[in-house]
């Protein structure tokens, strides 16, 4: 055991059960780490989304004062339309793996059966083998 992990022997009957507590806290919050780590992806491609957005808004003034012709005019409008149409697209398609990562089942779950993962066979279970010699009746005289 690390000093860290030594338990002051003053604190009489409390320290296991501190000992305990502090177990019980570091395996919730491993279990929750998979969620958490994918809600923080889910907000930063949220953040990406509106920073590239805003770019572009930011840029556009620039790219219009180059048009020369209202032909210019229109396909920089259509240029910006495509490329955001696009942005969502991809944006769309990390957030929802993203999000999916979140909603991820727990640990020891199987996904396709939603049971828990177990390495026992329940009694409920176990097939009954049929009787290789038949069974006789027995009566008393």
């Amino acid at each position: 055991m690390s000093g860290s992990e030594r338990v002051d022997p003053n604190c009489g009957p409390f320290a296991n059960l501190w000992l305990t507590y502090s177990n019980a806290l570091d395996g919730l919050a491993k279990s929750c780490e998979p969620a958490a780590l994918g809600l923080s992806r889910y907000n930063l491609e949220l953040m990406t989304l509106a920073l590239r957005r805003t770019q572009a808004w930011l840029g556009r003034p620039t790219s219009l004062a180059g048009a020369r012709t209202p032909q210019d005019v229109m396909h920089e409008h259509v240029r910006f339309w495509q490329t955001a149409g696009a942005h969502y697209a991809e944006s769309s398609q990390r957030l929802l793996s993203a999000l999916f990562a979140a909603a991820a089942p727990p640990r020891g779950v199987h996904p396709a059966e939603g049971k828990a993962a177990r390495d026992f066979m329940a009694v409920t279970e176990v097939k009954e083998t049929p009787a290789t010699h038949p069974v006789k009746d027995r009566r008393a005289a």
